[in-house]
């Protein structure tokens, strides 16, 4: 029988696994990215150099998953646009560090006069959903959503900008079958513990845990 770990489980073996291994907490965030993306890869015919990916990030540690993501794919060419629904200043530990990191990398490519590049990757702080809603009906078709707002920490219904954003999302998803959406952790508006909606939710395509 598998075994399933509660969200306040989960917590601790990743408290533990920082403690008592001495693996830095940020390296897991890391390494969970690199989950995610092989997935996105995958299901992307085996490449993402020149697919259009936009991450919708929330402000704790699931965003801060969506933000390394986002780099980690630009890396392999993806064209890439992180929504962070809230400021960075407002964020703190792990997820800002990457958040920061994505900032400052898009200030030194701006930067960089004689820098080519084929691929970009921008970073937005948002307090408006209406961001979410222009960034999926622009004019070119976007290959994949990440759904990287919330993880097992959440406990009530989405709300304000968030729930508006996975409307808009799931509208979209809906009439665009050939998008993909990809959820990290747990599909937000899930309820990690009893394994039920708690409002409106992602439906994503597949889920990376």
């Amino acid at each position: 029988m598998l075994k399933v770990l509660t969200a306040a489980q989960m917590r601790e073996v990743d408290r533990l696994t920082t403690e008592r291994y001495g693996i830095p907490s940020i390296l897991l965030m890391e390494n969970a990215a690199h989950a995610v993306a092989r997935v996105i890869t995958e299901k992307l015919g085996g490449s993402v150099k020149g697919k259009r990916i936009l991450i919708l990030c929330g402000p704790g540690n699931n965003g801060g998953d969506g933000a390394a993501l986002a780099r980690i794919l630009w890396e392999q060419e993806a064209d890439c646009f992180a929504l962070l629904l809230g400021r960075v200043d407002a964020t703190r530990g792990d997820a800002r560090v990457n958040f920061e990191i994505e900032i400052l990398r898009r200030i030194s490519d701006s930067s960089d006069a004689n820098s080519v590049t084929t691929n970009c990757l921008y970073l937005n702080e948002s307090d408006e959903e209406a961001s979410v809603i222009d960034e999926l009906n622009s004019g070119r078709a976007t290959d994949c959503v990440v759904d990287a707002l919330f993880g097992t920490g959440l406990t009530r219904p989405l709300a304000g900008n968030f729930l508006k954003a996975v409307e808009d999302l799931t509208f979209r998803h809906r009439h665009l079958k050939q998008m993909l959406v990809v959820s990290v952790d747990l599909p937000s508006g899930m309820d990690a513990d009893r394994n039920v909606l708690i409002g409106e939710a992602v439906c994503p395509d597949t889920t990376v845990t």
